[in-house]
């Protein structure tokens, strides 16, 4: 599975690997997701780096993925979009449009990226990939 490593996704982590779950952290933020990884401990949760605006990134990190799921054992049963592209803001007074664009662009498009790579392997075991 992909997650953020704050807010909502940190949250699906912890909540995944606390009912015995295993997580792959996909984010930017190469120190909150290693702080994460750390924090869970116990070969629950390993990082890659990915930029969800940049699609060699994404299959970087998927490829990652599913290589560290054949390794453990386990299969890759899921992906939660929880990456934000941009920083938290009001939109009144009003964004201009192309801010707004970037945003929808963003979350409509490159969010997708990421279960579109990994679906092909949704249920896979080590010996079927």
């Amino acid at each position: 599975m992909r997650f953020r490593a704050s807010g909502l996704g940190r949250a699906c982590v912890e909540d995944i690997c606390r009912k015995g779950g295993y997580v792959a952290v996909l984010d930017m933020n190469e120190e909150l997701a290693t702080e994460l990884v750390k924090e869970i401990g116990g070969g629950k949760t390993k990082f890659f780096v990915c930029n969800v605006l940049e699609t060699e990134s994404v299959a970087a990190a998927v490829t990652g993925t599913v290589e560290w799921a054949m390794e453990t054992g386990k299969v890759v049963g899921g992906v939660i979009a929880a990456a934000g592209v941009s920083t938290p803001a009001k939109v009144s007074p009003p964004k201009p449009c192309s801010f707004m664009q970037s945003v929808l662009f963003a979350r409509n498009t490159k969010q997708v990226l990421p279960f579109k790579l990994e679906a092909c392997h949704f249920g896979s075991t080590r010996d079927q990939v």
